[in-house]
């Protein structure tokens, strides 16, 4: 149900040409969108490591995210815009906000060191040996 007021509130913005709403996307098609979106959103109300949340951030695609999992670390360190996800006026908001500025993220706006420190494969792996 929710995704048919998401489609109603981006049809009242004005925004319904520049959204796509795809849904799950198979793995060997996600880069593909990835590379070619202006912006992601990750919309999950639960999230333990992300990686559909970090792809984004290597490929260097803007994305905003839910408040979940490596979103609240993201959001910490300024990489990414996040918002609760239980308020979606936040989210329209963000998204409005996006396609109405000048100033877009930008791939240089990240902070790539941040991602490879914290998100790495070798890192996780550790992590999860750890454990």
């Amino acid at each position: 149900p929710e995704l048919e007021n998401c489609e109603k509130k981006v049809k009242r913005l004005g925004l319904a040409k520049k959204i796509i709403f795809l849904g799950r996307i198979d793995n060997d098609k996600a880069i593909c969108i990835i590379k070619n979106a202006s912006l992601i959103v990750h919309c999950s109300k639960k999230e333990t490591f992300g990686y559909s949340m970090v792809e984004p951030l290597i490929i260097g695609t803007p994305i905003i995210m839910s408040r979940v999992g490596i979103g609240y670390e993201l959001e910490k360190a300024k990489i990414v815009k996040a918002y609760d996800p239980e308020d979606f006026n936040e989210l329209y908001m963000l998204i409005y906000n996006f396609f109405s500025s000048s100033i877009n993220f930008k791939k240089s706006d990240y902070n790539d060191r941040f991602l490879y420190d914290n998100f790495s494969i070798n890192l996780i792996a550790q992590k999860l040996i750890d454990n």
